[in-house]
């Protein structure tokens, strides 16, 4: 399918993001597709996500205007599409939003003039194709439509707050909008063709001939999700252009899809697939689908998320998966996924630098998590099988619906490959019932993404605080541990704002200046005491607002706490010092394993207390034991160098020019702080470190785990911690070295010539085991010993024999009854092990790997082998008694 020529994605963005930087705007890069400070948020679903607490008048920023190019997804939630995603050529899961931002500077008639301006002039689209529409009560909007555009009556459609009253969710920036759409036309007068263009004679923007272009959204209002609507300090502008839509309609193509942004990735895996785009509708939706996911899939990774099964980790997940069960349609029966993802990166990297620098961990992991699909795939279908003998068992005919969710939540087995299934055998799914567990599931995500009530009350405090001119708390404790002349300025109880806050209550104070650590950037928050003129409390936790205001729980012991009451506050110096030492630990850490494993290490999470530190990285396999030896050296050897630490101040801009690296999850101003450690590392962190390197003492990595696909984590300790831990390793090996009577330079040889001493005592031990049970069987075989349409069947319990035990047994058996069948089994802590041999001149009739595979699922297991010896295990070993007692039937019914 050929693209018809115009701009290419790259010059639309270019230019767009030009234009509003000739008119005074700051280019801002796009936030990161995880939300910051905003608990409502799953994803970053629009360019104005990271300017919310500007809008709500709880952030200053050093423009009042600027434009960005913000990277978007849209999968959960009130903003989802990805159901219409391969079927519409004008939905995707991720995105580019164009926009436009104004923070109290202009609003409706300059947002209005600027967008048509850059349509007709910049992009060179025709007039005469664009229509307008407002909400239906706002008359300014309307007559600015008239006025400065020239737009008649008729091309400005008074809409509902359906269509044209715009909020971000259920809380937060709302307002009027007014979007501007395209009309494609049809037939001869069809865009890009440039004749005389024909008005339609009626209007239905749902039409697929029109295409919202842009929305201007004039922020107003603030909502609480209660129904409360509050003005917002000061009106804004916040616009949003899709980038892909807009690609489309100046490259003059009908489908997104159409456009330079989308034909690439899906040209390369037409081609792996052997399925030319645009024959085929089925093949063509699959096809939009791979190339859609593999962005959302690639940009998602490099920002941060893994695979999981909660969370962005799951949507994740799910994308993948997704992709994956529409490749199988187009013939792909192994992992492809990966490649397509690495499309992307070749095709956007350029643009966002990041993809290049999480390529490999991108191929990596797609990789992985399409193995894992089609493992689950394969243990997916087997629980289908047994659920459908329960439902046939029943003499029924529907899949219970949660039968089919936990197909689908465990086992990754798609609903639609179940509904396949089940028509197979002629059954079908209970899709109300699956429909209602899909439900619970989505309830549940959404309630874990909600701020709470404390959130809430947080929140009107911070505006109330706004409307007096303070916007932020003061912080000092990089130079001090202790601030006498700070002054309460808010108080909470019980989430509601208070006066004054008495003896024996808890809750939360907030200070103009303070000395104490708001937990940010995986730093907890400090701990002290807060004494004024009239009261004592006890400090537990310091938290950061967003906007930057800094709330600390306070238990008052004695008198109590008054707004506009002088207070002195003192942190817990030796706390604050341990956690330096770690949150500096944590940079060497982050270098070393850069260093050490490849760049494609990045940040994706921390935990920096006093007494340990927590750092995820991205990786794609375990870090060996000689590496995490190296790592410790590469660390302590820092250490020892005592080197200066160099704190600095600088544009973002600067600092990344510079090579600073970002840590995951942090948000950053325009001026950002940079914690160098020189030739080492240069990290922008806000946090809080020790002078020297010297002063962090020992380091000690003390586990090394996976916490989600392709996330590795470290936890280490370091100072007084280290120490403490290495002088108990230290004891409880000299326990162990006076237990065996030997040096600890010998110890190792010594435990090793005790374990093979042991093995020996086992193995002896098992071999009287079998001696014995062979005689009693030998003995008494006639008590165990049934016919079975002709052939011998021994059937028997054996009590302290493993499965090769069981093995060996039923080999002396084979050998003593000459031709027959043996069935053995035995109970122990884990449930239930089963033996089955055939003799060899019966083992073309029946082979032991059907018999047990039949036996297994008696006791809930599973199991197999080959045609004269098979085995099995199942948790219930209390039904172990079942597998000999339906052993006649299930062999007379395998022989036919």
């Amino acid at each position: 399918m050929e693209q018809t020529s115009g701009k290419s994605s790259i010059e639309v963005r270019k230019h767009f993001l030009e234009y509003f930087e000739e008119r005074g705007h700051a280019i801002v890069s796009s936030s990161s597709l995880i939300p910051r400070d905003d608990p409502t948020l799953l994803f970053t679903n629009a360019g104005m996500n990271q300017f919310k607490e500007v809008f709500l008048g709880h952030d200053k920023r050093s423009y009042d205007r600027s434009v960005t190019s913000q990277k978007c997804m849209r999968v959960a939630g009130k903003h989802n599409d990805l159901e219409n995603v391969g079927p519409s050529g004008a939905h995707h899961t991720f995105f580019e939003m164009l926009g436009n931002f104004s923070f109290g500077d202009y609003f409706k008639s300059d947002a209005i003039k600027m967008a048509w301006e850059l349509l007709t002039e910049g992009y060179n689209l025709p007039e005469e194709r664009l229509w307008a529409s407002v909400y239906e009560e706002d008359d300014e909007a309307f007559s600015l439509w008239k006025s400065l555009v020239g737009l008649p009556d008729h091309r400005i459609l008074r809409l509902g707050a359906k269509d044209n009253y715009w909020s971000m969710g259920e809380t937060g920036p709302c307002g009027p909008c007014s979007e501007i759409h395209f009309d494609y036309g049809v037939g001869d007068f069809a865009w890009p063709l440039r004749g005389t263009y024909i008005e339609p004679k009626t209007i239905d923007l749902d039409d697929e001939r029109f295409v919202e272009l842009w929305n201007l959204v004039f922020m107003q209002f603030n909502t609480d999700g209660r129904g409360l609507i509050e003005p917002l300090p000061a009106p804004n502008i916040d616009t949003g252009a899709g980038l892909e839509r807009l690609t489309a309609v100046v490259q003059g193509v009908r489908s997104n899809y159409d456009t330079d942004l989308f034909l690439p990735l899906i040209t390369a895996v037409s081609k792996r697939a052997g399925h030319p785009y645009g024959v085929d509708e089925v093949s063509d939706i699959a096809l939009r689908v791979i190339a859609d996911h593999s962005r959302a899939t690639a940009f998602l990774l490099a920002d941060g998320v893994s695979p999981a099964n909660e969370g962005r980790g799951y949507v994740l997940r799910r994308l993948i998966r997704r992709a994956t069960r529409f490749g199988m349609g187009l013939g792909f029966d192994s992992p492809f996924f990966n490649r397509s993802a690495g499309d992307v990166v070749d095709l956007m990297g350029d643009v966002y630098p990041e993809l290049r620098q999480a390529g490999e961990l991108i191929a990596r992991v797609t990789i992985a998590e399409e193995d894992r699909f089609f493992r689950a795939l394969a243990a997916g279908t087997r629980v289908f099988e047994d659920v459908v003998e329960k439902v046939r068992a029943s003499g029924g005919n529907c899949i219970p619906g949660d039968e089919a969710f936990r197909l689908y939540d465990t086992y990754g087995l798609p609903v639609e490959l179940a509904r396949e299934f089940a028509s197979d055998v002629g059954m079908q799914i209970d899709e109300r019932e699956f429909e209602a567990a899909m439900e619970g599931q989505r309830s549940r995500a959404r309630a874990a993404w909600k701020g709470g009530s404390e959130a809430a009350a947080a929140q009107a405090l911070v505006a109330e605080l706004s409307e007096q001119g303070i916007e932020k708390t003061t912080f000092t404790g990089y130079v001090e541990f202790t601030h006498q002349s700070g002054k309460i300025i808010g108080l909470l109880h019980e989430n509601a704002s208070i006066e004054k806050l008495e003896c024996g209550s808890e809750g939360a104070m907030i200070v103009d200046v303070t000395p104490f650590y708001g937990e940010s950037g995986g730093q907890v928050g400090d701990r002290g005491e807060a004494c004024t003129d009239n009261g004592h409390a006890m400090v537990s936790d310091t938290q950061r607002l967003p906007g930057g205001l800094v709330v600390h729980s306070v238990d008052v012991k004695s008198g109590e706490l008054s707004i506009g009451d002088k207070v002195n506050l003192e942190i817990d110096t030796e706390r604050r010092v341990n956690t330096a030492r770690n949150h500096t630990a944590t940079h060497l850490l982050h270098a070393a394993l850069r260093d050490r494993l490849g760049e494609h290490v990045r940040q994706a999470g921390s935990m920096v207390a006093p007494d340990h530190l927590r750092f995820d990285f991205s990786h794609f396999e375990p870090v060996d034991a000689d590496q995490l030896a190296e790592l410790e050296r590469d660390v302590n050897e820092v250490i020892r160098a005592d080197i200066t630490m160099e704190v600095s101040e600088m544009s973002h801009r600067e600092a990344i020019k510079q090579g600073a690296l970002a840590f995951f999850g942090d948000k950053y101003g325009d001026v950002v702080r940079v914690v160098n450690v020189p030739g080492i590392s240069r990290e922008l962190c806000g946090g809080t470190h020790v002078v020297r390197t010297g002063e962090i003492g020992p380091f000690m990595i003390i586990k090394e785990e996976s916490v989600a696909a392709g996330t590795r984590r470290i936890e280490a300790i370091t100072g007084a911690a280290a120490v403490e831990s290495l002088q108990q390793q230290r004891s409880r090996f000299r326990q162990v070295t006076a237990s065996l009577k030997t040096s600890e330079e010998d110890a190792p040889d010594s435990v090793e010539r005790l374990l093979l001493r042991l093995k020996e005592v086992e193995r002896g031990n098992e071999d009287l085991r079998l001696r014995l049970a062979s005689h009693e069987t030998s003995t008494d075989l006639e008590d165990y010993e049934v016919e079975v349409e002709g052939i011998r069947l021994v059937r028997r319990e054996v009590a302290d024999l493993d499965a090769g035990g069981l093995r060996s047994l039923a080999d002396s058996m084979k050998k003593e009854i000459g031709s027959g069948i043996i069935v053995l089994g035995t109970r122990n802590d884990d449930g239930a092990q089963i033996v089955v041999g055939v003799t060899a001149d019966l083992s073309k009739r029946i082979k032991a790997g059907d018999i047990v595979s039949s036996l297994a699922k008696l006791v809930g297991g599973g199991g197999g082998g080959k045609a004269e010896m098979a085995q099995a295990g199942g948790p219930d070993g209390s039904k172990l008694s079942r597998v000999f007692e339906n052993s006649t039937k299930i062999i007379e019914e395998l022989l036919g």
